[in-house]
C-alpha cells in the first residue's frame, strides 16, 4: 500500500523494504524483480517505479527515466510526472513542459503537484504569464493546500500584481473565514495598492467579515475608507458603503468610533460648499442615517445635530425614524463644545467665500463678531420711548454730559484708556473727530438710513468697575414705535434696561415694544427703570406708582425688576444703589451657550445679507450694463462728432489757405510779364551782343527775385499770419466745444477722468513754417531769354556771329523790341509754380496737422470706448454666469445655513440655555 505523500516525496520504494532492514534498497528491489519475472504473467510496473525513484535519488536521471517509461499501471501518471521532474533537473525544460502538460489524472494531489512543478518551470524559463495562469489554475484546483496559496501570494507580490494578490487574499478570507487572510487584505489596502479597484469589489468581503467579527469589520472598512479618500471613486465608495450598512440593518446599539470619525469628516467635507445641493441630496441622507446609528458618545453631538439640521432644511429626505433617533440621542447629551470657536470659524469661512465670489461681508458684522468675542465685558442695552430721560440717565452713569440732544443712532459706550470714536457701517469703519460726533449721533437725518452704530470708547470709571458696555438706542416715538435699531443690536446685549416715564409707566406702546423684545430674544433678561421719580410729591405716592407699574409688568414679565430713579437723590448714593441693582439683576454670569447663540444670530444675518447682495449684485450688473451701453453710445457719438469737426476744420483751413495762395499766384502771374517787359532798360547800344542774352537773362532773374522778396513775400507773410490767427480762432472754438464735452462725460463718470486737451503746438509749427517760407526766396534761375523760340534763336545767333561788326544800333533795337513784345505768361507761370512749391507742400500737410491737433481727444475717446466695451463684456459674462448657474451662489449659502443650524441644535443641548429655537 502507498499514499500520495510517498509519491510526492519519491519514497514509494520504501514499501518494498522492511523497516529495520539495513540492506541496499536497490539490491532488495532487484531481488523482487527477479522473483516477479519468474511468474507466468509478471507485473513489474510497481517495481520499475520504485527503481526509478532510487535512480533519481542517486541523480542517475537517464536510468530513472528508462525505468519510469516501463510503468503502465495506475502509477503511470505519477511516473510521467517524475520523468518530467528528471528532465527539469537536467534543464531540458521544453521536454519537461511537454510531459507535464500531457499528464491526465483525476487526482487533485497529482494535478496540484504537476501544476506547482509547471509553475516553477515557467518561472525558471521566464515565462511569467504562463506561470501566472498556472498558479491561478492550481489555486482554483486546490485552495486548501496552504503551500499553493502561499506560493501564489509570494509570486503575486514579487511581480507586483496587486490585483491578483488582493483577489487571492479576499477570496481566501471569505472562503476560510481566516482573520489572517483578512489581515493580509487590510495590509494591501493600507499600502495603497487597492485604491484603483472599484469599491464594489470589497463589499462581499466586508459583508462576510461583519458576520464573523464586527470589530474587524470596522477596521477593514476604515482602511478602505482612508484608501479611497481623495480618489475619483471616493463618492462611489461612500454611497456603496452606506447601502451596505443599510442592508446589514445596523442599529444605534452598534458603536463604531473609527467609522464615526470618517463619517464626520465625510459629512463636513461634502457640505463645505464645493458640491451642489442637488448632488448632496443623493449622498447625504444615507450618510447621516448610518452616522447617527454607528456613532459613539464622543461624536454623538455632531451626528445627531447634523441629522436634525439637515431635516430642518430638507425635511423630505430623512425618515421619521432617523429624526427620532437623532432627537433621542441629543436629549441625553450635554453641551461640551467650544461653540464660539465653531461660530467664528464658520463666519471666517463665509467671509473667505464672499471675497472669492466678489461679495463682501459687512464690516459692521465683523465688528459685532469681535465684540462678542470679548468675554470680559457684558453689554447692557438701554431702551425706552422718546422723552423719558434715557439720554440723561446714560450721561449720569458715564459721569459727563456728552450730547445736548437725544441719540438718533445706536451708540455703544465702552471703556477705553483714551477716548476714541468710530462710526461702524456695513461698508467701513470711520474714525470721527470730536467736533463731528454730536452731529453724527444726534442728527435725525441718520434715522432710517443704512445700518450703523457708533463705537464710543471713553475712560469711564462706571464702565470699567462694572465690566459692562452700554448700548444706547434711539428713543421710540409713542406715535410711531420704530424698533429697527433695537432689533439690529438686540442680540449683542446680555441684558436690557427699559426706561419708563413715571407719568405713564408701561404704557400700551411700551408693553408692545417690551413683548416684541422678549419675542425676539426670549433668553434676554429685561428689567425696568422708573425715571423722573423726583416729580412725585411724596414717598407714599412714589410707592403707589411703583406698585402700579409692577402690576402692569408682572403678568407679561414676571422675572423683571424695577429700579426707581430720581434726580433729587444724591448722585453718588443713587449711583451706588443703581450699581447694586445692576450687579444683582443685569450683570449675568457668563454662559458660553448664550454668547454662542448671539454670535450665531449675526452669522445668520451675514448669510441673509449675502443672499440679498447676490440679488443686488445681479441688479447692479444689469444697471451697469445699461449705463455703460448708454455711455458707449454717447462716446461713439462724441467720436463721430470729433471726426466731423476735424474734417470740417481741416477743409475750412485748407480752403482758406488755398484762396490766399491763389491770390498770391495771380498777383505773381499778373505782375511778372510787366516786370520782364520793363527790363528793356537793361540794354545799352554798346553792349556786347555776343553774350547779351546771358547777361539779360541773369539781370531779369535778379529783378524777378527782387520783386518776389520785396513785394510778394511781405504780402504773403501778413496773409499767412492772418490765416494762422483765423486757425487759432477755429481751434479755440473747437477746444471750448471739446472742453464742454469732457465736462459732460466727467459728470457721468463723477470724476475728472476725461481730459480732451488739443495740441496747440500745431499753431507754433505753422508760425515757424510761415516765417521760414516768407523769410527769403530760394529758387533757381529761370530761362527767360535762353529759351528756344525762333526769334530768340535768330537774335542769339546773330549776336554771336556778327557781335563785333554788326550795327549795334540795329541790334539794340531788335533786342529792345524782343523784350517789349515777348509773351512772358508761360515764364510767369513757371516762376509762380517754383515760388509756391513749398506753399503747395504746406497746403497738403494741413489735413495731417489738423488731425494732430485733435489727436489727444480722439485717443482719449477711443480709450474710453475700448474700456467701456471691456466693462460691458465683463459684466455680461458675470451676469451670464450668475443666471446660468444661480446655484453657484445660492447653494454655498444654503450649506452655510445648514452648518449654522447644526451649531444652534448643539447649543440647545445646554440645560442652562432656555431659548426656544
Amino acid at each position: 500500500m502507498y499514499n500520495e505523500t510517498m509519491l510526492i516525496e519519491k519514497t514509494y520504494y520504501k514499501t518494498f523494504i522492511d523497516k529495520d532492514s539495513t540492506a541496499n534498497p536497490m539490491l532488495v528491489i532487484s531481488e523482487y524483480v527477479l522473483q516477479e519475472q519468474d511468474q507466468d504473467i509478471p507485473e513489474l510496473s510497481n517495481l520499475r517505479y520504485a527503481q526509478g525513484e532510487l535512480y533519481y535519488l542517486f541523480k542517475d536521471y537517464e536510468a530513472a527515466i528508462f525505468k519510469w517509461e516501463q510503468v503502465t499501471n495506475e502509477l503511470e501518471p505519477w511516473a510521467k510526472k517524475n520523468m518530467a521532474d528528471a528532465y527539469f533537473s537536467v534543464e531540458l525544460h521544453s521536454t519537461a513542459e511537454e510531459i507535464y502538460k500531457s499528464i491526465q489524472s483525476d487526482s487533485i494531489t497529482l494535478n496540484t503537484e504537476v501544476g506547482l512543478q509547471l509553475f516553477t518551470l515557467y518561472i525558471k524559463m521566464q515565462k511569467l504569464n504562463s506561470a501566472d495562469q498556472t498558479i491561478k489554475k492550481v489555486v482554483r484546483l486546490n485552495p486548501d493546500d496552504d503551500q499553493v496559496t502561499s506560493l501564489a501570494r509570494t509570486f503575486f507580490e514579487e511581480q507586483m500584481d496587486w490585483e491578483s494578490a488582493v483577489e487571492l487574499a479576499m477570496n481566501e478570507a471569505m472562503r476560510t473565514e481566516s482573520v489572517e487572510w483578512y489581515n493580509i487584505l487590510q495590509s494591501y489596502i493600507e499600502d495603497g495598492v487597492t485604491k484603483h479597484l472599484d469599491p464594489t469589489h470589497f463589499y462581499p468581503a466586508l459583508r462576510k467579515l461583519y458576520e464573523i467579527n464586527d470589530k474587524r469589520f470596522e477596521e477593514l472598512a476604515a482602511a478602505l475608507w482612508h484608501s479611497y479618500k481623495g480618489e475619483a471613486s471616493y463618492l462611489k465608495w461612500v454611497q456603496g458603503f452606506n447601502d451596505l450598512l443599510q442592508d446589514l440593518e445596523i442599529t444605534e446599539r452598534n458603536a463604531y468610533p473609527a467609522l464615526a470619525v470618517l463619517y464626520k469628516d465625510a459629512y463636513f467635507g461634502f457640505i463645505n460648499g464645493d458640491k451642489s445641493v442637488k448632488s448632496l441630496k443623493t449622498i447625504v441622507p444615507s450618510l447621516l442615517r448610518n452616522w447617527v446609528r454607528i456613532t459613539d458618545r464622543s461624536h454623538a453631538l455632531l451626528a445627531s445635530s447634523s441629522v436634525l439640521a439637515w431635516n430642518d432644511h430638507f425635511p423630505s429626505t430623512l425618515s421619521n425614524e432617523d429624526v427620532g433617533i437623532a432627537e433621542h440621542i441629543l436629549s441625553g447629551l450635554t453641551y461640551d463644545r467650544d461653540g464660539l470657536e465653531d461660530g467664528i470659524r464658520l463666519f471666517e469661512t463665509i467671509d473667505k467665500w464672499a471675497m472669492e465670489n466678489n461679495l463682501a461681508v459687512s464690516e459692521r458684522h465683523k465688528w459685532i463678531m469681535d465684540e462678542l468675542l470679548d468675554l470680559n465685558v457684558q453689554r447692557l442695552m438701554i431702551a425706552g420711548t422718546s422723552g423719558n430721560g434715557k439720554s440723561s440717565l446714560i450721561h449720569s452713569l458715564l459721569g459727563e454730559e456728552l450730547f445736548d440732544q437725544p441719540t438718533a443712532t445706536a451708540v455703544m459706550y465702552k471703556y477705553g484708556e483714551e477716548e476714541s470714536i468710530n462710526e461702524v457701517s456695513d461698508t467701513s469703519i470711520i474714525p470721527l473727530d470730536h467736533d463731528e460726533v454730536e452731529e453724527r449721533i444726534t442728527s435725525r437725518s441718520w434715522m432710517g438710513g443704512p445700518p450703523r452704530i457708533v463705537d464710543y470708547r471713553l475712560p469711564s470709571v462706571f464702565l470699567k468697575e462694572n465690566g459692562i458696555a452700554i448700548i444706547d438706542t434711539p428713543g421710540f416715538s409713542i406715535a410711531n414705535s420704530k424698533t429697527q435699531e433695537v432689533r439690529r443690536y438686540l442680540h449683542m446685549a446680555d441684558s436690557l434696561l427699559f426706561v419708563l416715564d413715571v407719568n405713564d409707566p408701561f404704557s400700551q406702546k411700551e408693553r408692545e415694544i417690551a413683548l416684541m423684545i422678549q419675542e425676539q430674544a426670549p433668553d434676554l433678561p429685561i428689567h425696568f427703570l422708573l425715571n423722573k421719580m423726583d416729580l412725585v410729591h411724596n414717598d407714599q405716592e412714589a410707592i403707589r406708582i411703583v406698585d402700579e407699574a409692577w402690576k402692569k409688568i408682572n403678568p407679561y414679565l414676571p422675572n423683571a425688576k424695577i429700579f426707581a430713579h430720581s434726580a433729587r437723590y444724591k448722585g453718588a448714593a443713587q449711583l451706588m444703589d443703581f450699581t447694586e441693582f445692576l450687579q444683582a439683576n443685569l450683570v449675568q454670569p457668563y454662559k458660553e451657550s448664550q454668547r454662542t447663540m448671539k454670535l450665531l444670530h449675526y452669522v445668520r444675518e451675514t448669510i441673509s445679507s449675502l443672499l440679498d447682495q447676490r440679488l443686488e449684485r445681479e441688479e447692479e450688473l444689469v444697471d451697469s450694463i445699461h449705463q455703460n451701453e448708454d455711455l458707449l453710445s454717447k462716446l461713439k457719438g462724441a467720436l463721430n462728432q470729433l471726426d466731423d469737426l476735424e474734417k470740417e476744420k481741416a477743409a475750412g483751413l485748407r480752403k482758406s489757405f488755398k484762396t490766399r495762395k491763389d491770390d498770391i499766384r495771380n498777383d505773381v502771374v499778373s505782375a511778372l510779364p510787366k516786370i520782364l517787359q520793363a527790363s528793356k532798360d537793361l540794354l545799352v547800344e554798346d553792349s556786347d551782343y555776343r553774350k547779351i542774352h546771358i547777361e539779360l537773362n541773369e539781370k531779369m532773374n535778379k529783378r524777378v527775385q527782387e520783386y518776389l522778396e520785396t513785394t510778394v513775400l511781405p504780402k504773403y507773410f501778413y496773409s499767412m499770419q492772418e490765416w494762422i490767427r483765423e486757425a487759432d480762432i477755429e481751434f479755440k472754438e473747437s477746444q471750448n466745444f471739446l472742453t464742454e464735452m469732457a465736462d459732460g462725460f466727467n459728470a457721468i463718470y463723477q470724476d475728472d477722468r476725461v481730459k480732451m486737451e488739443c495740441d496747440f503746438r500745431v499753431l507754433d509749427d505753422w508760425r515757424r513754417d510761415s516765417n521760414r517760407m516768407t523769410s527769403g526766396v530760394q529758387m533757381d534761375s529761370v530761362n527767360i531769354l535762353l529759351r528756344h523760340t525762333p526769334q530768340q534763336l535768330l537774335l542769339k545767333s546773330a549776336g554771336v556771329l556778327f557781335g563785333s561788326i554788326a550795327n549795334k544800333s540795329l541790334m539794340y533795337n531788335k533786342y529792345t523790341n524782343l523784350i517789349e513784345t515777348q509773351d512772358y505768361t508761360e515764364v510767369a507761370e513757371v516762376i509762380a509754380d517754383k515760388f509756391l512749391l513749398q506753399f503747395e507742400m504746406f497746403e497738403k500737410s494741413i489735413t495731417r496737422d489738423v488731425a494732430m491737433f485733435f489727436s489727444n481727444p480722439k485717443e482719449m475717446l477711443n480709450t474710453l470706448i475700448a474700456d467701456t466695451n471691456t466693462l460691458i463684456e465683463k459684466s455680461n459674462l458675470q451676469l451670464e454666469k450668475m443666471r446660468a448657474k444661480p446655484e453657484m451662489y445660492r447653494d454655498p449659502l444654503k450649506l452655510f445655513e445648514l452648518r449654522l443650524r447644526q451649531y444652534e441644535w448643539m447649543v440647545l443641548t445646554d440645560r442652562e440655555f432656555q431659548a426656544v429655537s
